[in-house]
C-alpha cells in the first residue's frame, strides 16, 4: 500500500513539474497596456513577430527590443517584457540600395529595403561550425528578417537571394545590437 501512494506521489510530482514547464513555455503576457492596444494574451515571440509586422502604428505606440527585454509604450504606459536567457533576437535588414543606421531594434517604426521578400538564410557558429538556420525566410511588412538565436554565440550569418550575397558575423550576448543593417547584396 505505502509503494502505491508514494507511486502516486511520486506521478504527481511528475507532472506538477511538467505543467510548470510547459506553462513557462507558452508564458503569456497580460498587461493593461497591452490591453489597451489588443496585444494581451500573446507570448512574448507572438508580440515580437506581431509587432514586426505593424505598420499602421496606434498614436505614440513603440516597441523595442534589445538583449534582454521587450520594451513596449505609449504615451502614457511603459512595459518592459523579460526575453528568454537563452535566445537572443536578432531582426536583419537585407538590402540592395537603401539602409539605416541602427543598433537596438525599434520593432514598430525600423524599416528596410526589400518587403516580404523572401531570402535564403544560414546562420553558423563561428567556432563550433554548428548550422543554426539553414532556411529560406521571408522579410516581415517592415522589410526586416527576425531570427530567435542561442545567446553568448558568435555567429556568422550569409544571406542570398537571385544569385546576390551577404555576410555578416555578429555576436549575441546580452549587449549585442539586435538590429542588422549592414547586410548589402552584392
Amino acid at each position: 500500500m505505502m509503494k502505491k501512494v508514494i507511486g502516486i506521489i511520486g506521478i504527481s510530482l511528475v507532472i506538477i513539474l511538467i505543467s510548470v514547464f510547459i506553462s513557462k513555455g507558452l508564458q503569456q503576457n497580460n498587461d493593461p497596456l497591452l490591453d489597451k492596444y489588443d496585444l494581451n494574451g500573446k507570448s512574448t515571440k507572438q508580440l515580437v513577430e506581431y509587432l514586426e509586422n505593424k505598420l499602421n502604428e496606434p498614436y505614440g505606440l513603440s516597441a523595442n527590443i534589445n538583449g534582454n527585454s521587450l520594451m513596449i509604450k505609449d504615451n502614457k504606459e511603459q512595459i518592459t517584457i523579460d526575453l528568454d536567457e537563452e535566445l537572443f533576437y536578432l531582426s536583419m535588414a537585407p538590402y540592395f540600395d537603401q539602409t539605416h543606421p541602427c543598433g537596438i531594434h525599434s520593432l514598430i517604426t525600423c524599416r528596410g529595403e526589400l518587403k516580404n521578400e523572401s531570402f535564403d538564410v544560414k546562420i553558423t557558429d563561428t567556432i563550433t561550425q554548428e548550422v543554426i538556420v539553414d532556411k529560406t525566410m521571408t522579410s516581415y511588412n517592415n522589410g526586416f528578417i527576425g531570427v530567435w538565436l542561442p545567446k553568448d554565440r558568435q555567429l556568422t550569418i550569409e544571406i542570398t537571394k537571385d544569385g546576390y550575397q551577404a555576410i555578416a558575423n555578429i555576436s549575441t550576448s546580452a549587449s549585442s545590437n539586435t538590429c542588422l543593417t549592414t547586410l548589402k547584396l552584392t
